[in-house]
């Protein structure tokens, strides 16, 4: 996988003609992303916990469940790692999109507005925030690891010259990151 493909999104929509339009709007490949379909909140839950994925769309109001944000809800107490979420709802309730990104959601994409453009920049704006996110974790946990090395051995200059290494690394990767694409 190239640094530009992020991977695959799980649709979990209960309307199989909103996945075919996502997949005419983006030609089935999205900014290096493929898109799955799953039509139930229990399938896609059962794929979340044995495939990887880098983020999931996920309509709010699929029957049988709570709808609204505690179908959200009941996504993210089922699966310990979820991956993004990004909300794909033709909900317009801005209190109801509101308490989905408090609850985690990473953005929130308008069923009644589904555009090449707006598609392709919701999912990689949402996906990149979040490798950046994951990356400066990383990042700061490993350079807490170092700095308490360093504090062990009372300062010695190996251990500094680890952590200015780490920490010329961790810069790297970060701009790496969110370089603009070539």
């Amino acid at each position: 996988m190239s640094p530009r493909e992020i991977g695959t999104v799980l649709v979990i929509d209960d309307c199989p003609g909103d996945f075919v339009l996502l997949q005419h709007a983006s030609a089935g490949k999205i900014c290096g992303l493929t898109l799955v379909h799953e039509v139930t909140l229990k399938g896609g839950i059962a794929r979340l916990k044995t495939e990887d994925f880098a983020g999931v769309l996920l309509d709010l109001n699929l029957p049988g469940e709570a709808g609204g944000v505690g179908t959200l809800q009941t996504l993210r107490a089922a699966v310990a790692d979820l991956p993004t979420v990004v909300i794909f709802s033709g909900t317009a309730d801005p209190r109801e999109i509101s308490a989905c990104l408090r609850e985690g959601a990473a953005w929130f994409l308008p069923k009644d507005d589904i555009t090449t453009h707006r598609v392709e920049c919701t999912l990689c704006w949402a996906l990149g925030r979040t490798a950046v996110e994951r990356a400066v974790l990383c990042g700061l946990a490993e350079a807490q690891e170092y700095l308490r090395v360093v504090q062990e051995a009372s300062g010695g200059a190996e251990n500094l010259q680890r952590l200015r290494d780490t920490l010329d690394g961790l810069t790297q990767q970060l701009q790496a990151a969110i370089a603009p694409p070539e």
